[in-house]
């Protein structure tokens, strides 16, 4: 074979490698896009998401086909659903997600007739407004979430309505992540049984020993603190939704009694990060049975409560003393009374 011929053989093989390399490449792609390809079908009233991957897009469903949706079920194989998959539905009252799900988008259930939900353990990211409606009642997902995306406004939350007067119960099916309490406006939570760090009784949050209140709903208006407690954490009820740096809601309660058991108030214990300064306690009522409280905790009523002394010392007339215009406890500790805005140096 002549030297031209062998340069001409050389460079066909070349190319045709190159074409075998380009094909097989192609080929993968094309594998890889038909894997994360998901498709839905609606068939009387049940609207099925199936497929391998993730959701990409909301579904676009015509006005007159979302209100023929009952039912929403995710077939195992689905990862992602995205954001606004289903907001709008207004007659969507039943939902069953597969345990191949790992994140929520967005709005997904917004504005639907859903009263209880379930969301898997498998689900580790939640979006803004995801259960976003006033008539969902009862829903259980995972504690450890993460939110997401986590630059998003505190203004927004995971569920509940911060303008409704919401009755909803939020049940916590892995261990809990505290934080993430103050994205549902709700009446209740329920902690896992299995979660080695809290537990919950009577609607609020304590540590698992039943010791320290840890979290109290923001609907919950009577709060009556659990004989077995022995610290009041008086962040369980300043946590709340905030957005732009100002305060949009928090816990409604008005009304707390604190038992016999009681020896500490703790001002900073489990303090949630974007707290705001502007917070505003609205205690009408507030009954003291224990007798154990010390200078410190009663100055943590006082000050962040905004609890007046002249009423404290009635019912506590044993551990606080009045001198010289001022309240004191029985172990010297000046109870000086909270500093009204444009009285703050």
């Amino acid at each position: 074979m002549s030297k031209k011929w062998k340069i001409k053989l050389a460079v066909f093989m070349l190319l045709f490698l190159v074409f075998c390399t380009a094909c097989s490449v192609e080929s993968q792609a094309a594998k890889k896009k038909n894997k994360n390809k998901v498709s839905w079908k609606l068939k009387k009233g049940t609207l099925t998401v199936y497929g391998k991957g993730s959701m990409k897009y909301a579904i676009g469903l015509k006005k007159k086909q979302m209100k023929k949706v009952k039912k929403v079920v995710i077939k195992r194989g689905v990862t992602t659903i995205s954001n606004y998959a289903f907001k709008g539905m207004r007659n969507l009252k039943t939902v069953k997600i597969a345990s191949t799900v790992k994140k929520i988008g967005d709005e997904c259930f917004a504005k639907t007739a859903i009263k209880k939900l379930t969301i898997p353990p498998s689900v580790r990211k939640i979006g803004r407004d995801a259960f976003y409606s006033s008539k969902l009642k009862n829903l259980t997902l995972p504690g450890d979430f993460k939110y997401n995306p986590e630059d998003y406004d505190w203004a927004y939350q995971v569920a509940g309505n911060i303008s409704g007067n919401n009755n909803l119960v939020v049940t916590f099916n892995t261990k809990l992540k505290i934080e993430n309490t103050s994205l549902f406006v709700a009446k209740g939570y329920v902690v896992s049984k299995k979660d080695s760090r809290y537990c919950s009784i009577d609607g609020s949050i304590y540590t698992k020993d039943k010791k320290t209140l840890v979290r109290v709903p923001m609907r919950m208006k009577k709060l009556k603190i659990a004989e077995s407690c022995t610290e009041f954490c008086l962040q369980s009820v300043f946590h709340g939704v905030y957005g732009d740096g100002a305060l949009e809601t928090t816990c409604n309660v008005s009304e707390i009694e604190i038992p016999a058991s009681v020896k500490t108030i703790e001002s900073k214990k489990y303090l949630q990060k974007t707290r705001s300064s502007g917070v505003v306690p609205n205690i009408k009522k507030l009954t003291i049975l224990t007798k154990q409280l010390d200078g410190r905790s009663l100055a943590a009523l006082l000050y962040d409560l905004e609890v007046d002394a002249k009423v404290l010392m009635e019912q506590l007339p044993e551990q606080i003393y009045y001198r010289n215009g001022k309240y004191f406890s029985r172990d010297g500790v000046w109870l000086k009374p909270y500093p009204r805005k444009g009285e703050c140096k």
